[in-house]
């Protein structure tokens, strides 16, 4: 078994690899193929992560032709991998002898071709969903018997098969984890690559209910399809977690598949006293389902949510806390970095109070769920704190756009150029509490009006960062530019969009991710370890070219909204 390991360990590297490469022909939308990896995924299955139809062809051309540079690039990675094998048993160890292969196998082939040597195509489709609890992953193969010989291949270089064994006459690799007492199983079942875990020594009906030789009475390809509509998701990939089936799968009476696995594992089913069931199965109602997916593909755009959906009640009070994010306008494809937060502060105290007051009038009575009892509390006395009384009429958020930013050869911010901006109800106020902090602010007369005033920065920390400075003032803002030029930046920064609420907004481009390569590169030459130096050049060379190639921007958005919590990833590609 531990000279197959290397082997293994190939076909588990195949396996993530090809997650983030699957890609789909034309199918009908929604799902609806017999044969496809979803129509496997039972329709009670707590987790599902899935694809219903193909990414755009173009979208797939276009992704394939942008990793093509990366290959030398990781190829030049496995370099140390060698090295480490070699000084384990030379370069005839099994493990060296399967890494050669396999650089071999892959040398000099396009994205494309290599994903042929895996039996695959770019346009496979993917399931990775839960019979009750235990995870299943099923992979469409283009070409099934290409992965078969690739695996054979690595095989001959181990100089010891795999070991394998069948089911009502399908054969299947199973690799036995004996200490777990579980076996991981993986087999070239009817075109699928699957690959999932059984309980040792599992009696054929549930091997065939975890290969899916037995199939769902219902699917869940129909219920994907339902959420991804419900949600505004696109069907190329998705997913979610449903915690009301979480919480059925585990304390209902056990299925076949879970009596063999807490054989197997002499264990009993922990049970839930009753107080216990009834308050996680509130819980499961107030947070029902955590869900994902891409809401926007294209060639040089991606935009996935996340969503953590709540009771209407939660999300209505949630909604209060959102403010207007000020800034929004200063930010473009191009910004180099921005992070901004904004919340109501003058809504939090009277929130927390009284979902606190609830919890300590009915407490928690399942000794798991106490951590909830002590939090209420905590929150109670924390948000209760004179400093936050003092801030929330004054402060409901900030937004720092950086327009220029650079490093010195020490990692330190050496130059910066950009515009922080206030949001405030009462600016006056908020002017005079900072003063109080930065007293060359007192010989500054700022009103309401939009007027660009100098900013004198004689006696702050780092001034000598920002260069000359500016201030002005709007009803409801606060800027400051700093920088040569910045200032002309003003007037837009006193702008609103009301339409623009997220709690959070944190966004860098390309141009920051390929300076801190740079800076990489530049403190691994300090060091005197050679091969330190050498792995820390490939990865900075790998981080450049992932910036040129793959990110123009990235920006996450978190935000209160009627579904409940929404956190949102937006990547524009060069």
């Amino acid at each position: 078994m531990r000279r197959a390991l290397p082997v293994i360990g190939v076909v588990v590297l195949v396996g993530v690899a090809a997650l983030f490469t699957w890609r789909s022909i034309d199918r009908p939308a929604g799902g609806g193929d017999a044969d496809g990896p979803m129509a496997f995924a039972p329709a009670d299955t707590p987790y599902v992560i899935g694809m219903l139809e193909p990414f755009p062809q173009a979208v797939i051309d276009d992704w394939m032709q942008r990793a093509d540079s990366l290959g030398p690039l990781y190829a030049r990675q496995l370099d140390d991998a060698d090295r480490a094998l070699a000084r384990q048993g030379g370069d005839q160890a099994p493990g060296a002898r399967v890494l050669a292969a396999v650089r071999a196998e892959f040398a000099g082939k396009t994205p494309q071709q290599a994903l042929a040597v895996l039996g695959m195509d770019g346009r496979g489709r993917m399931a990775l969903y839960g019979v009750g609890l235990v995870p299943v992953l099923r992979m469409e193969l283009a070409d099934p018997d290409a992965f078969t010989g690739f695996v054979t291949r690595m095989e001959e270089q181990a100089g010891q098969p795999l070991p394998r064994a069948s089911v009502e006459g399908r054969d299947y690799w199973r690799f036995a984890i004996e200490e777990a007492r579980v076996d991981a199983l993986l087999a070239v079942l009817d075109g699928h690559l699957v690959a999932t875990v059984a309980p040792a020594g599992a009696d054929a009906a549930v091997l065939r209910t975890l290969l899916g030789l037995k199939r769902p009475a219902v699917s869940a390809d129909a219920d994907l399809a339902r959420v991804n509509g419900e949600l505004g998701f696109t069907d190329h990939f998705s997913g979610y977690l449903d915690t009301g089936r979480l919480l059925a799968a585990l304390t209902r009476e056990p299925t076949p598949v879970e009596a063999a696995f807490l054989t197997a594992l002499q264990i009993d089913r922990p049970s839930l006293e009753p107080a216990c069931r009834d308050e996680y199965a509130a819980l499961a109602v107030s947070w029902p389902r955590v869900a994902f997916g891409y809401t926007e593909v294209a060639t040089d755009r991606l935009v996935a949510d996340t969503v953590i959906q709540t009771s209407k009640a939660i999300a209505q009070d949630l909604m209060k806390l959102r403010a207007p994010m000020p800034g929004m306008a200063l930010v473009d494809a191009d910004t180099p970095m921005n992070l901004g937060l904004s919340l109501k502060l003058s809504e939090l105290p009277a929130l927390v109070d009284r979902h606190a007051a609830a919890i300590e009038a009915t407490p928690f009575q399942c000794p798991e769920l106490a951590w909830i009892n002590a939090g209420a509390t905590g929150a109670r006395t924390q948000v209760n704190n004179p400093a936050l009384f003092a801030a929330a009429p004054v402060f409901h958020g900030f937004h720092l756009v950086l327009d220029h930013l650079a490093f010195s050869d020490t990692g330190e911010p050496s130059e910066a150029a950009g515009t922080l901006v206030i949001g405030s109800d009462n600016p006056q106020s908020l002017l005079a509490m900072a003063r109080s902090f930065v007293p060359t602010l007192a010989n500054v007369q700022i009103a309401p009006d939009g007027k660009v005033h100098a900013l004198p920065l004689e006696g702050l920390p780092n001034a000598e960062l920002a260069g000359p400075a500016h201030v002005a003032m709007g009803e409801h803002l606060i800027g400051i530019a700093f920088g040569q030029g910045q200032q002309a930046r003003l007037p837009d920064a006193l702008t609103i969009d009301a339409q623009q609420q997220p709690l959070l907004v944190f966004g860098y481009g390309g141009a920051v991710y390929e300076q801190l390569a740079t800076l990489s590169s530049r403190m691994a030459a300090d060091t005197g370890d050679a091969a330190t130096r050498e792995q820390a050049e490939r990865t900075a060379a790998i981080m450049r070219e992932i910036a040129s190639r793959w990110l123009r921007r990235v920006e996450q958005r978190v935000e209160f909204t009627e579904r409940g919590i929404e956190i949102r990833q937006t990547i524009e590609l060069p």
